[in-house]
């Protein structure tokens, strides 16, 4: 099939898929609070919708990261955060490629997923590049699944830029032992 790609700039069409998104998602989400409805709103998310013979088939949103991230110079992190693809155009391979699209064309890194979609997608996600799944530091029930050769770019700039300035290695979303086992 062919796809085509859209960013979403009307809030009134990011409004009607986060109602959608909402309606169809099958697992535990609690309500946007205040903090996370600006932050749905502003400039660090952005919004892609894929199109079919121009019918919408589905949108993601994106999260571009900036703090608690690696701090890499000429690099952006951006996470999956939302995901729908309609009904009638699931099992079609539109999820797949609008994840390709958002690693090709969007800087994205990992999604944020539930713990048991991480699991239930696995060869999905590992298909895509996505193959890195480890637990959110403070929902059980969340995980991240990483793009394991953005990972690695990451790693390796995050280690380059800690010895250009002799800084310690700063906070962020990757656990410190992922650091660790990667430079084994």
């Amino acid at each position: 099939m062919q796809w085509e790609f859209k960013i979403i700039t009307s809030q009134k069409e990011k409004d009607y898929w986060n109602l959608r998104f909402r309606e169809e998602y099958d697992g535990n989400i609690q309500p946007y609070d205040a903090q996370v409805r600006q932050m749905m709103c502003s400039y660090r998310s952005k919004y892609i919708r894929i199109e079919n013979q121009d019918a919408s088939v589905g949108y993601a949103r994106i999260a571009v990261k900036e703090r608690n991230v690696l701090s890499i110079r000429n690099c952006r992190v951006c996470s999956l955060e939302e995901m729908l693809i309609e009904k009638e155009y699931r099992h079609n391979g539109a999820a797949a490629a609008l994840i390709a699209h958002l690693r090709d064309y969007h800087d994205l890194a990992y999604i944020h997923v539930t713990a048991e979609r991480a699991e239930r997608l696995k060869r999905f996600h590992e298909e895509l590049g996505f193959g890195v799944v480890l637990p959110h530091p403070h929902d059980k029930g969340m995980a991240y699944v990483y793009n394991s050769k953005r990972l690695n770019m990451l790693l390796t700039n995050h280690r380059k830029a800690a010895n250009d300035n002799g800084a310690a290695q700063k906070k962020f979303m990757i656990p410190m032992n992922v650091l660790k086992d990667e430079a084994a």
